[in-house]
């Protein structure tokens, strides 16, 4: 019986590509490609088995060259997500290293009872069919319009709750997600948010809100940062080195002329081998002394919210300075908008033993909900 594989869907990405079989049972050994970044590591793509066959009860899964970005330690933590044909996504359990003589490692999962299609990702995608879905779920409370054209000509979609009015005195947040194309965990725990504010009676807050910020590298497949020859997170100067970035500058300041801007909230992914909790990152202390203070206790409200279950001990936590990048989000916020602002990081995979799936990553995002409102209700 053979397998072939396949990339043909957003965010696909798979290379070096080999099926074999071993013990009796089919194996893929696969490799992500950096897709001009110096990070592969996000990975997604569908194994097909033969038409005219069943499916094999079982398949294993093998990443080559774990040994260019990960330590053995490391890898072990790297807990992907599989969909057979007509099913939800599932996580897999524990890999299995395999060093080569000469130290090379590869880190294989066993999938159980596949269907004829079986995908496989890194962690849960994020799709428009499921921005489509939870558009409909929140029963025509946003608004979704197209602000501007990315590199490749994609639309950059923002959905708002209300337009605003000049001088508008509601308070305004503003929330950003999908920065980087592998920042699907922050995006699930966007949908949660989102989805949480809709439910509110009255609208407490003026929301324009950024789903997917660089819908071209979410498209292709690209892991995130370090990309040539600027990825969209670190092209915030002013002015901007990234043409997405030039159309979200803009937008927040029309939000802020909009609204009484209070907060710019970035929904991020942990490093791939965090395990901790939920984090916080905050300006750096020198920026802007009045936002970093009030970000500050934007955070305390969110740490309790979320409390021990899903947030980390260290919390709070100050952006360290990059050398690579022109300016970041938080940047624009506090100096130029004269705005808080925070990055909200969510772990890949797990937080402790506690392994997350997308009921536990929208669970986030409607306590984050709940903590903004709270804020927001202390200081009305």
């Amino acid at each position: 019986m053979g397998l072939r594989v396949d990339t043909k869907m957003a965010g696909g990405n798979a290379g070096h590509v080999e099926v074999v079989r071993k013990e009796g049972m089919p194996e893929v050994h696969f490799s992500p490609l950096p897709k001009g970044g110096s990070e592969a590591l996000w990975f997604r793509f569908a194994v097909h088995a033969d038409a005219e066959a069943s499916p094999p009860p079982k398949i294993r899964i093998s990443l080559r060259h774990v040994h260019e970005w990960a330590d053995p330690d490391q890898a072990l933590r790297l807990i992907p997500v599989y969909s057979p044909s007509g099913q939800g996504w599932h996580r897999c359990t524990t890999g299995e290293l395999q060093r080569q003589e000469d130290g090379r490692m590869m880190l294989a999962w066993t999938i159980p009872y596949p269907a004829p299609r079986v995908e496989v990702a890194l962690c849960f995608p994020f799709d428009a069919a499921d921005r489509k879905a939870l558009s409909s779920k929140c029963k025509g409370y946003w608004r979704e319009d197209v602000i501007g054209v990315s590199e490749e000509g994609v639309g950059l979609h923002r959905w708002s709750n209300d337009y605003g009015s000049p001088d508008g005195r509601r308070q305004g947040l503003y929330l950003l997600a999908g920065e980087y194309a592998a920042d699907t965990p922050g995006q699930w725990v966007w949908s949660g948010c989102v989805q949480q504010l809709a439910r509110v009676s009255r609208d407490p807050f003026l929301v324009w809100t950024v789903p997917v910020a660089d819908p071209d590298a979410a498209e292709r497949g690209v892991h995130g940062r370090s990309v040539y020859p600027l990825d969209i997170g670190r092209a915030w100067c002013v002015p901007p080195l990234r043409h997405e970035v030039a159309v979200y500058q803009q937008d927040l300041q029309r939000w802020s002329q909009a609204c009484k801007p209070v907060l710019v909230l970035n929904l991020r992914a942990a490093p791939p081998f965090y395990q901790g909790g939920v984090y916080a990152t905050l300006p750096a202390a020198d920026q802007a002394p009045d936002q970093v203070k009030a970000s500050e206790k934007w955070a305390h409200v969110i740490q309790q919210e979320l409390g021990a279950t899903y947030a980390d001990t260290d919390f709070k936590r100050v952006a360290e300075p990059d050398p690579v990048a022109a300016g970041t989000c938080l940047d624009y916020a506090t100096r130029v908008l004269g705005v808080s602002a925070l990055s909200l990081h969510v772990p890949f995979n797990r937080i402790g033993t506690r392994v997350l799936a997308q009921k536990q990553y929208r669970e986030i995002g409607e306590q984050l909900a709940k903590a903004l409102l709270r804020r927001q209700a202390s200081r009305s």
